[in-house]
């Protein structure tokens, strides 16, 4: 066994069979292809016994056909004579194209050995930390597409690993290796660290390992590993199966590593192929124990990626095998057990063969020198601590998913019954118990949970509830029990974030603009601006990060693009409102709905900022990061400044030298004060002319309906009907 001081711990860096080839400076001359408007490029390596400095460099290609599509500018061939597999490191890999495009460049790396592909974006290539998936055979073929128009693309290529692993010793527990071949999707290898992994609660690109597995940047997180070689030499599965791992998200014990405090808990990255996270590929994940069985004599197994050496049959080496043996015994977060492992088992589950839940981490072997293998349980308090608040990929959530076929609604009536259709689906990894999803809103200081019930279509009509907190912003959200027991809401983090809406019935409106026209608006770009400049126009349906309808169905809005890949580029764009006049103003509301799309989410805002001198100084009251389609937003301008002749509101959103997608929009702008006089009287009739609900309202009045009762003062009196009249001549829809 492979020891470190006296801990016997079974993880292996990539051993001594392992070579990583460095080379400096240098050129492959690129072959230009015959025709004279796209510049292509070929180019190849070959490593002998004095690789030289350069093993592939693409130089900057392009397509210069017009309306030729997606054309392959580059192929270059890297060959490494008796290499049992290939990874390969960029030091340059720039691809042209905006980031999210459709016509964006990409690259494909092509095993000659068993045809595997890999393609990747520019995105991509910081999340596999400049280095490819890893590859079978001793040959890749590398390629490089792009269109018209997107400029240049280069790949350079000095570094690579290659090579088959080494053996260590074993850690088995009797006279001989009982591991047998298994295909649990749930668990994972990883390389270089050559360890273990099992894909963790149900949450999509979560994973826990060992501790003193060195899983980090750089590292690759493979699923349904095939046999290796019959000298043991591994293969590897296709790049559809390969995830590199997320370094933001890794958390790990903290203080001394050691026996039952020895874990680690990361996310990866999405499949660049796929585009799926692993659980979605893998469809399936292990539930967690928060305690240490019983030593009652039950089983528990191993189930990872270790070491074989003969007479085991070598094509299992490092490849998912799995053996159950006795559970020992216990101490603290210490769990000892009898199922065999070796190098390359750290990290694996140890189930409990009785509930089929994972109670501890495989980390350290024992069993030829200790009695026994050991784990570190998953009832240690570090580790549980990290699972309840994951970070970076590993806070991605997966859960039933809620649409909204129609535009959430900007106003909700206070009296209660403003519809809103929800339509509820299952994820690929959790599905609907029947009948249970609500609607939960906010009511003054109190939830209010509302019943949904869903239909065959998946589809649900629910109404708001009456509210006390009227005139002004109400906060409201979804949420569904799934088949594991679990509740989803929507948004995810709710009720923390959660949508809004106005509750109000009637207002005295200082400014509203549904954006037919710029109506006094004006719109600046920076100099070095070159598309996306905001402007009054329709949307377009097939645009790509762009709304493809206006909020409030009027056809137009306030936009940054209104043409297929139109989109904020290379600077910044602002769009600023004329003055509005609050000198006489009570307790004014700005109000509108918000769209905003970046494919670099993290990094990309709309700023919203308003001025009380005209524009002279401004003040943000918002950042308003990716929406949920159109989101309405909701500002009491009293908390941010005093009420004046002078008061303007703009947005400001921009792209930088990423050159991500970029789009923002507005809609239903509106400057006004709430009311919570109805509009209209209650009916179930639909809505009605207003000589229709004045005719009515006398009648309830005549009958002492409190129907009628409109200022809410338990009397029904000249009062209420005199509000209905002078509806008539407000602002009330």
């Amino acid at each position: 066994m492979f020891k470190f001081g006296v801990f016997g711990w079974q993880a292996i860096g990539v051993a001594c069979y392992v070579f990583a080839l460095l080379f400096t400076s240098g050129s492959v001359v690129a072959q230009s292809d015959a025709s004279p408007n796209l510049e292509r490029g070929a180019a190849s390596a070959t490593l002998g016994p004095n690789p030289g400095r350069l093993l592939l460099d693409s130089g900057a290609v392009t397509n210069w056909t017009p309306n030729s599509g997606m054309q392959r500018v580059f192929r270059g061939t890297i060959h490494v004579p008796t290499a049992m597999w290939i990874r390969l490191n960029f030091n340059l890999a720039q691809l042209s194209g905006e980031i999210g495009r459709p016509d964006a460049s990409y690259m494909l790396i092509i095993s000659e050995f068993d045809g595997a592909v890999q393609q990747l974006y520019a995105e991509h290539i910081p999340q596999w930390s400049n280095r490819s998936a890893y590859f079978n055979g001793d040959t890749v073929h590398i390629e490089i597409y792009a269109a018209h128009g997107t400029g240049p693309s280069h790949v350079r290529i000095n570094s690579l690993t290659w090579g088959e692993p080494g053996f260590l010793d074993r850690s088995i527990c009797g006279p001989q290796d009982d591991r047998v071949p298994s295909a649990d999707p749930r668990v994972a290898r990883v390389l270089p660290a050559q360890c273990s992994a099992w894909l963790v609660e149900n949450q999509p690109n979560s994973l826990l390992s060992a501790g003193h597995c060195a899983i980090g940047a750089g590292n690759v997180i493979q699923f349904n590993v095939p046999a290796s070689t019959i000298g043991g030499s591994m293969r590897h599965p296709s790049p559809e199966d390969q995830y590199p791992v997320d370094p933001s998200s890794v958390q790990v014990q903290n203080g001394y590593i050691g026996v039952g405090n020895d874990w680690r808990f990361f996310g990866t990255f999405e499949n660049s192929n796929t585009g799926l996270s692993p659980m979605q590929a893998q469809l399936g994940s292990f539930r967690i124990s928060p305690t240490i069985p019983p030593i009652d004599g039950r089983n528990v197994r191993v189930t990872g990626y270790g070491q074989m050496s003969m007479p085991a049959p070598l094509v299992y080496n490092y490849i998912q095998t799995t053996h159950f043996g006795a559970l020992t015994g216990s101490q603290n977060n210490t769990i000892h057990h009898l199922a065999d492992t070796t190098g390359g088992n750290s990290g694996a589950p140890l189930i409990d063969e009785v509930t089929g839940l994972a109670i501890g981490v495989h980390t350290h072997g024992g069993c030829n020198g200790m009695g026994s293998n050991r784990a570190t349980a998953t009832r240690n308090v570090g580790l549980r601590a990290a699972l309840a608040a994951p970070i970076g990929k590993a806070a991605t959530k997966d859960g039933i998913r809620f649409e909204f076929p129609g535009s959430r609604p900007a106003v909700v009536n206070p009296l209660g019954g403003t519809p809103i259709t929800v339509r509820v689906s299952n994820s690929l990894t959790r599905n609907l118990v029947p009948e249970i999803a609500n609607l939960h809103v906010l009511n003054g200081s109190t939830w209010i949970q509302i019943p949904m019930v869903v239909g065959a279509n998946s589809t649900a009509v629910v109404t708001f509830p009456p509210l006390t907190n009227c005139a002004g912003p109400v906060r409201y959200y979804f949420s569904a029990l799934n088949s594991l027991g679990e509740t989803d809401t929507w948004p995810r983090n709710a009720p923390a974030n959660s949508f809004v809406a106005i509750a109000a019935n009637s207002s005295s409106v200082y400014a509203s603009n549904d954006f037919q026209t710029a109506s006094g608006w004006t719109f600046w770009g920076e100099a070095s601006l070159t598309s996306g400049r905001f402007k009054v126009a329709k949307p377009n349906a097939n645009d790509l990060h762009a709304p493809s309808k206006d909020f409030d169905g009027s056809s137009r809005c306030l936009l940054t693009g209104s043409d297929a890949n139109e989109d904020v580029d290379h600077g910044a764009t602002r769009a600023t409102s004329p003055s509005i006049n609050l000198a006489l103003a009570q307790n004014p509301y700005m109000s509108f709905a918000a769209w905003f799309s970046s494919s670099l989410p993290d990094h990309r805002s709309m700023f919203v900022q308003v001025s009380s001198n005209a524009g002279a100084t401004w003040t943000t009251i918002d950042t308003i990061k990716q929406t949920d389609g159109w989101e309405m937003k909701v500002y009491r301008i009293l908390d941010h400044v005093p009420l004046t002749t002078g008061f303007r509101v703009r947005l400001e959103t921009g792209d930088g030298p990423e050159a991500s997608i970029v789009e923002a929009a507005i809609d239903r702008f509106r400057v006004e004060e709430l009311s919570c006089i109805p509009c209209t009287l209650p009916s179930t009739n639909g809505p009605e002319p207003r000589e229709a609900q004045i005719a009515r309202l006398l009648s309830l009045w005549n009958a002492g309906d409190l129907l009628a009762d409109l200022n809410a003062d338990n009397q029904i009196d000249i009062f209420d009907i005199l509000i209905l009249l002078n509806q008539s001549l407000s602002n009330c829809p």
